[in-house]
């Protein structure tokens, strides 16, 4: 153990405060709103017809018992329902002085991100995630390249203050310290080994399949997921066509300009629906994999996210693309006319 620093006891109490912010705010929602509007409910009830104490009781208590239990699964069920407990764990690590603890652990691919690990457990930390003004999603360390660190952190709620990679032996020299906040994005240290097993997880694929995507192809199981992510093109193209065929018959025979400008979106439709669902069954029966070397970017969106390598573009889901760290260089490896994302790999 040892005492923080200046900076890293400002860093600390600043995040401190964050968290006990959106603790107390948690509380005034879920717990404090409920029984207050309960308990309105109740001398409101009694003010009425003072003569019906119970039934104004009763009343009260399914208020609460409804609104409240609303807003805690609204809460709890959420990234917001660690908060209240890593505020707690907080309280303890300052009423020990804030002292930190060094302690070995790694940063890998959690379920829908990337994660710090130590013995088991996991961190936390506002200092290596894009989301730092969001307490509920501290335990996301985007900002750091995957593989082993020594870290700095609060024994209690294991808050990391610094992460120092611990270079692989065949890398040679002396790793560089990653500095919290921004700084770390400009940091070129990377465990590849590390790093592709992380992307290897992100997008549940195979050795073996990531070596036929270096060659040009596409195995028969990135075959059937992209046919089964295209149906809802297969099935909407041909039953619009046969609706505008039928509706032409009816159009033809009672003209009306409603009709015919409902037969000219849906035939929109079906196009559209045609075009991209033709683009995905010729990648499904050609299986050729395209590849491209490079820094990536996104853009998200409700559906998905759209990436950018140069001037290539292709398509991925969120949590692939939250496999891809910016400002790296990665190889990605796409089908040839969908632009579907198939993997990728440490440029």
């Amino acid at each position: 153990m040892r005492a923080p620093t200046s900076d890293e006891l400002a860093s600390i109490e600043q995040a401190w405060r964050s968290l006990a912010s959106a603790a107390r705010w948690l509380r005034i929602l879920a717990i404090y709103s409920p029984g207050l509007l309960g308990a309105g409910t109740c001398v409101y009830a009694w003010a009425a017809d003072p003569g019906v104490v119970f039934d104004s009781v009763l009343g009260g208590l399914l208020v609460v018992l409804t609104v409240g239990g609303c807003l805690v699964l609204a809460v709890f069920l959420g990234p917001t329902r660690r908060t209240l407990t890593w505020h707690a764990r907080l309280e303890r690590d300052r009423r020990r002085g804030f002292g930190l603890a060094r302690e070995r652990g790694e940063v890998r691919w959690g379920r829908d991100s990337y994660i710090a690990m130590v013995a088991g457990k996991s961190l936390i930390s506002p200092f290596f995630t894009r989301l730092a003004a969001m307490p509920g999603y501290w335990y996301q360390f985007e900002l750091l390249p995957p593989g082993a660190y020594i870290f700095d952190l609060l024994p209690e709620s294991r808050l990391v203050v610094r992460a120092e990679p611990i270079p692989r032996i065949e890398h040679g020299g002396v790793a560089p310290k990653l500095d919290q906040g921004p700084a770390a994005l400009r940091r070129r240290f990377l465990d590849k080994p590390a790093a592709q097993a992380a992307l290897l997880a992100a997008f549940g694929l195979r050795e073996s399949e990531l070596a036929a995507n270096r060659e040009g192809r596409v195995t028969s199981r990135q075959r059937w997921q992209l046919a089964v992510s295209s149906l809802p093109y297969f099935l909407i193209a041909p039953s619009l066509l046969w609706a505008c065929h039928l509706g032409l018959g009816e159009t033809s025979r009672s003209p009306q300009l409603g009709s015919a400008s409902g037969l000219v979106v849906m035939f929109l439709i079906a196009a559209i629906a045609t075009v991209f669902g033709g683009r995905s069954l010729w990648d499904i029966v050609e299986g050729e994999a395209k590849s491209t070397t490079g820094l990536v970017s996104f853009r998200y969106a409700k559906s998905g996210a759209t990436g950018s390598i140069g001037g290539v573009r292709f398509t991925t889901s969120t949590k692939r693309a939250h496999a891809l760290q910016a400002g790296r260089t990665y190889r990605v490896y796409y089908f040839r006319r969908s632009r579907r994302l198939l993997a990728a790999e440490p440029g």
